[in-house]
């Protein structure tokens, strides 16, 4: 399976959402899955040692052309600069709920509004019952 992996900060950068990164790419390899990641982290030192293709601050075609290569695009917490060609190509999409967008929307928050909207639509993992309780996926 060919599985594309959306993060916006990875390495170097070093944080929770750059580590849980790594690891499903990783995990997703050795379970002999072809993965890239595609990140909005500058370039630098490669302190993951990996194999696995990381793109940076992929252009509008070179994401299309990603996204049409995988079978599932997978959002390590979800990013709308990353997820429209999923939606315009209607590849499943997998998100997995860090909690940065975790809270209710109030006002004229169209971002956080958009994210809660396709994070009810589509296939969510919640890092726990809390941030899980901030959606209300639709049942099958």
């Amino acid at each position: 399976m060919n599985i594309l992996v959306s993060s916006h900060a990875f390495a170097p950068s070093l944080g929770g959402i750059e580590t849980v990164s790594a690891l499903l790419a990783e995990e997703f390899v050795k379970m002999g899955d072809s993965v890239v990641v595609i990140t909005q982290t500058a370039d630098g030192p490669d302190l993951t040692q990996s194999a696995i293709p990381i793109v940076r601050a992929p252009s509008a075609n070179r994401l299309r052309r990603l996204t049409k290569w995988c079978d599932v695009f997978w959002h390590n917490n979800l990013s709308l600069r990353t997820v429209w060609p999923a939606l315009s190509l209607r590849k499943p999409l997998v998100v997995t709920h860090q909690g940065s967008y975790c809270r209710r929307p109030v006002g004229l928050d169209f971002a956080l509004r958009i994210k809660h909207a396709l994070a009810n639509r589509v296939t969510g993992v919640a890092i726990s019952g809390y941030v899980a309780s901030f959606f209300k996926p639709q049942s099958g």
